[in-house]
């Protein structure tokens, strides 16, 4: 039987809690797309993750900060952990600790749900919620939580003797760019889960932003590393989220020409982007002839690209499904921004950095004629941008001049008129 000690005058001294370097308060000001232990799922304990919310800082340092390695992809990477820790270079766990406190709702049960089908979600960058199995399709509804939800973000500074850098200074730098142009969640580029600072000296503005950043840059960035510069494309547009969205949709899937028939279902006109040809002749090389054009632009807005050919699915593809992909790695990032503010307005923005994946792209399933198609061009010429706009693929010509970067052509079509009414002429299919 164990023995009852008694301990006399015993008493724990529980270390207080520093208060911390950084506090702000945040409104998130559109649906969080919830990522959690599963992808496209609602987090079932947090529904604000500290580590998330890192892994963004992390990355907009880079973007805002890294010019700070004069060029040197390895010097970034050692900068890079002694702030944010690492196990390459310097070794070392986080120099930055995180803490989020709910203010509205108290509890992460609380937060009120969304379905891809409700009111003012977007349903052209919603898609990966309405895939998959038919039994996943209530769960995957639940991803989305709605937004309002107001939280505390805490930051500690562990010391950090360096004399290249200041710590605090950093970490302001990242966090100023993460509330600009971030999020928290899925897709933060395409606007789900923005948030917006709480008694905010000014509001978001182009010249707030040019600032911000012309005071931040002092130097180059290593080559391929994302970032964005007072020179970079960024726009504080008049226009809601959805309305962007939109425009968003109809500039990737150009098809003029609708035909509406007499129930009142419209025929989207044919697709004026060079894919979908590229596309049919390497899957069926014997009935199809060689494109002029072997190039897929649309690549640069991201990958992988899903394609879906329902009129020709037994012989394209693995059932009319298909994808452009990476040839070494699957995914690249989009370097284009679409990030709602308060006041029903959108910033636009365009990072500078990779278009194409190391080692190009492919088609997944492989196509028919693999042995015969050169590399799949990603980034165009300006003579190959004047042959598709000659062809059709007039959103590419704006303000009497071709672009041969899609998404630069994209952000100066949103701030051009005639371009717009271009692509509100565009009918994607329906019933009126």
């Amino acid at each position: 039987m164990p023995r009852k000690v008694r301990l006399e005058g015993l008493r724990l001294e529980v270390p207080r809690h520093p208060d911390p370097d950084i506090t702000k308060e945040y409104e998130l000001i559109s649906p969080l797309w919830g990522g959690g232990e599963r992808p496209n799922r609602r987090d079932s304990v947090m529904g604000i993750r500290p580590s998330s919310i890192k892994g963004q800082l992390r990355f907009w340092w880079r973007a805002v900060r890294g010019w700070r390695a004069g060029g040197n992809l390895k010097k970034l990477l050692e900068l890079e952990e002694k702030i944010w820790g690492g196990v390459t270079k310097v070794k070392q766990g986080s120099r930055v600790r995180i803490e989020v406190e709910l203010i509205k709702p108290n509890s992460y049960k609380d937060f009120e749900h969304l379905s891809a089908s409700s009111p003012g979600v977007p349903g052209y960058v919603v898609f990966p919620l309405v895939q998959g199995r038919r039994e996943e399709k209530e769960d995957q509804e639940k991803a989305l939580s709605k937004e309002g939800i107001r939280f505390r973000l805490r930051i500690w500074l562990d010391p950090l003797n360096d004399k290249e850098i200041t710590l605090k200074e950093e970490v302001e730098a990242a966090l100023w760019a993460w509330e600009t142009f971030g999020g928290i969640g899925a897709r933060t580029r395409r606007g789900f889960g923005a948030v917006a600072l709480l008694n905010a000296d000014a509001p978001v503005s182009e010249d707030l932003i040019k600032g911000n950043l012309k005071e931040k840059e002092k130097g180059v960035w290593p080559e391929d590393v994302p970032h964005l510069t007072a020179s970079s494309p960024i726009a504080v547009l008049d226009k809601p989220w959805q309305e962007v969205v939109e425009l968003y949709q109809r500039f990737r899937q150009y098809r003029p020409g609708a035909k509406r028939l007499r129930n009142g279902k419209a025929i989207p006109g044919p697709n004026k982007w060079p894919e979908p040809a590229l596309i049919r002749w390497a899957y069926e090389p014997h009935r199809r002839s060689e494109p002029p054009v072997q190039v897929a632009p649309r690549a640069q807005f991201g990958l992988p690209v899903p394609f879906f050919f329902l009129q020709e699915k037994k012989k394209l593809g693995k059932g009319g499904k298909l994808r452009l992909t990476g040839k070494e790695e699957d995914r690249l990032a989009s370097p284009l921004v679409i990030r709602p503010l308060r006041g029903s307005r959108t910033l636009v923005a365009v990072l500078e950095g990779p278009r194409t994946p190391p080692g190009g792209v492919r088609l997944d399933p492989e196509p028919r004629a693999r042995a015969l198609m050169k590399e799949i061009r990603v980034e165009m010429n300006d003579k190959t941008a004047q042959k598709l706009v000659e062809s059709g693929l007039r959103v590419l010509e704006v303000g009497g001049r071709v672009y041969s970067d899609p998404v630069r052509a994209f952000w100066e079509c949103l701030q051009d008129d005639a371009c717009v009414g271009l692509l509100n002429e565009v009918d994607l299919g329906g019933r009126k």
